[in-house]
């Protein structure tokens, strides 16, 4: 939080200033890079307009994004897939643990979460929208402010972009509409890279700043005790904390890629809705592979990218498991069957959030890193 609290005291001159001092110590390099400086600008603001202290800015601020996230996802659903799906994506999400515990801290983590989020919509409806041209000014600049409050969102800018290329040649748009896309991502980012440059000092020092960074991993006591797991680390860690959601998403991956058609045939999904769950599902699979490469950064908070799309992703997964139990059984069996679930999704959000007191409030877990997901005990009491 020192970060913006300087900025508070010198708005133009702190981040020149903080790179610096980060650059000039080998023992700083272990911490977060001062060159987010979209995450603390935004601390900054909160803290000069309410005059409150940055750990309360910062908290608010996380706060809210978890809220916002909450409602861009009901809206997805809403608008992508139908009422239920979002009511049990909402419900679900409400009490993640793993949204609750960075709702609650001043990370920038469940921020770039929410954005992401917001992101991702913006580039579904341009995805079935060919001609909603006017989305692509908010587009940018959600994409600016994106890469400034965490450099690894460029993974998740690039992956939504390759995305509406990828259905643009589905379309079999004229090339212009690709043309436009490449061209509004480019300058997205390079107008966020240049805003952020100018602030701290340069291009030279920025990466420097992140080559400092990249360096101190190997060295981090922490990453190698508690972030260092095997590679289905990410998958164990969301099982963990929400099974059902867990369970949901898995079920619902592998009824999309195996052939046959199976979630599209059960669910009778329209071609904008397959074209939705496939983006759910290639926004999922490769954020959790991209994460997993790296040596010792299993830690949840590296993918909260991907939070709102996998509790959506979980609830199409238990539209499918429910209608596939439906026809097994015969029509006569649709009362208790729809029932049976309303009582599970229940019983699940009650667990997730006793899970999430217990684990994050009464034993006070600091992080979200898979050592402590893992050696968490799990409690189903208040």
């Amino acid at each position: 939080m020192n970060y913006a609290t300087r900025v508070v005291a010198e708005p133009i001159a702190a981040p020149g200033e903080l790179v610096r001092l980060y650059n000039s110590a080998p023992g700083n390099w272990i911490y977060p890079v001062p060159l987010r400086i979209g995450h603390y600008y935004l601390i900054a603001g909160i803290m000069k307009v309410f005059g409150v202290s940055a750990e309360q800015a910062g908290v608010a601020l996380s706060t809210s994004c978890s809220i916002v996230q909450l409602v861009m996802v009901a809206l997805f659903g809403l608008r992508f897939f139908d009422r239920w799906t979002a009511l049990t994506a909402v419900a679900l999400l409400s009490v993640s643990p793993h949204d609750l515990a960075m709702a609650r801290r001043v990370w920038g983590d469940g921020v770039s979460g929410c954005l992401a989020m917001v992101f991702f919509w913006l580039c579904a409806e341009i995805a079935v929208r060919p001609r909603a041209r006017l989305l692509f000014l908010p587009l940018g600049i959600c994409a600016a402010l994106f890469l400034l409050i965490k450099e690894t969102g460029g993974f998740f800018f690039g992956f939504c972009i390759l995305g509406l290329l990828i259905q643009s040649k589905r379309q079999n748009q004229h090339w212009t509409r690709a043309a436009w896309i490449v061209a509004g991502a480019g300058a997205a980012a390079v107008c966020s890279f240049a805003i952020m440059a100018w602030l701290c000092g340069g291009v030279p020092a920025a990466f420097e700043t992140i080559r400092h960074n990249g360096e101190s991993t190997p060295g981090n006591a922490y990453a190698v005790l508690y972030q260092n797991g095997p590679w289905y680390s990410f998958p164990l860690g969301l099982g963990i904390l929400s099974p059902l959601t867990a369970f949901g998403c898995v079920v619902g991956l592998i009824a999309l890629i195996l052939p046959g058609d199976s979630l599209g045939r059960v669910l009778q999904l329209t071609e904008t809705q397959r074209t939705m769950t496939w983006g759910l599902a290639g926004i999922i699979l490769i954020v959790i592979v991209a994460a997993t490469l790296p040596p010792d950064l299993k830690n949840l908070r590296y993918i909260s990218f991907i939070v709102g799309p996998w509790h959506l992703m979980a609830a199409v997964g238990l539209s499918y498991t429910l209608e596939r139990i439906r026809n097994s059984l015969g029509s006569h069996a649709a009362v208790p069957v729809i029932g049976l679930a309303i009582v599970l999704v229940f019983f699940s959000c009650w667990a997730d959030y006793s899970r999430f007191r217990d684990i994050f409030v009464q034993r006070a877990v600091v992080d979200l890193d898979i050592r402590h997901m893992v050696t968490s005990p799990v409690s189903l009491s208040f």
